[in-house]
């Protein structure tokens, strides 16, 4: 079972397209024993391993929390935040987190005589006169983080779709490409864009920026006793003699209970709610006339 972060609900590795839920009809597949930790409880448990084990992230946000919150949805397939996803119905599901850090990508540069350019250039030569597209690194790898410069990375164009279908098509196993569910690697925290417009989205969920202390509750010194042994124990902390009108109160009320069920076992009839209740009315009330 993984537990979400933001809304604590806990799901099921199949409801998060980890792995395939085993049929009910047919025996459970059964895996070769393999060195990793993931293999190796998939073997014992008769199912294949999962796309992604406990160990490979370190919090998970369900796809209902992505959908409402819009600031996490930019970083969903972004390097660090897995996803799930598939090409098509028929294709099995893979792990989707764009490209690495450090990974060039492709962009188009629009130069004009308007542009400010910070540094000289040398003369252009002819080989520089070719339309292929620069290549340059990602903002978030190349700018200097300010209070103005947002380091998030760019939407992945896949999680995008996903968005931009709905949470009810995303859901639905009929035509779903991917849930929306958000697997975050460790360190994420450390990895959010904390610019003027990313950082106070990220405050209203303080879970996001730091972990949230898991409460341990204090010791039990009497954990490790048996029932006999804290009644004993409980009897010594009251005078002796109420201790011994107590023993002798339960010793009257266990022979009293006694002679009323002994009719039902010998005749077979069954004890019900009503004679219960009867037993303890008249308990009570033969207390009170011995008090008064």
């Amino acid at each position: 079972m993984i537990q979400c972060l933001a809304c604590e609900d806990w799901f099921h590795e199949s409801c998060c397209n980890l792995r395939e839920p085993p049929s009910s009809r047919e025996p459970s597949p059964v895996t070769a024993e393999e060195a990793d930790d993931a293999a190796s409880e998939a073997s014992s448990s008769g199912l294949p391993p999962p796309l992604l084990s406990g160990t490979d992230y370190e919090s998970f946000i369900c796809a209902t929390c992505v959908f409402d919150k819009e600031h996490l949805q930019k970083w969903a397939g972004t390097p660090g935040a897995i996803i799930v996803t598939r090409q098509s119905l028929s294709e099995p599901w893979h792990l989707e987190q764009g490209f690495s850090r450090g990974e060039s990508v492709k962009v188009e540069i629009e130069q004009t005589p308007d542009t400010p350019m910070t540094r000289s250039k040398r003369p252009l030569s002819p080989s520089d006169h070719s339309p292929e597209s620069k290549r340059i690194r990602t903002s978030y790898d190349t700018i200097e983080p300010t209070s103005r410069t947002c380091l998030a990375p760019p939407s992945n164009p896949i999680a995008s779709r996903i968005f931009a279908g709905g949470l009810k098509a995303a859901l639905d196993p009929s035509t779903s490409l991917g849930t929306g569910d958000i697997f975050f690697t460790e360190g994420f925290r450390d990895r959010w864009c904390r610019c003027d417009t990313c950082l106070p989205l990220l405050r209203v969920h303080p879970y996001l920026l730091e972990e949230e202390e898991t409460y341990e509750p204090p010791e039990d010194p009497d954990s490790g006793l048996s029932l006999e042994e804290l009644g004993m124990r409980a009897l010594e902390r009251i005078p002796r003699d109420r201790a011994i009108d107590g023993i002798h109160a339960f010793q009257e009320m266990r022979d009293d209970l006694m002679k009323f069920l002994r009719p039902f076992a010998q005749e077979g009839k069954v004890v019900n709610e009503a004679d219960v209740r009867g037993f303890f009315a008249s308990l009570t009330e033969n207390s009170k006339k011995a008090q008064s």
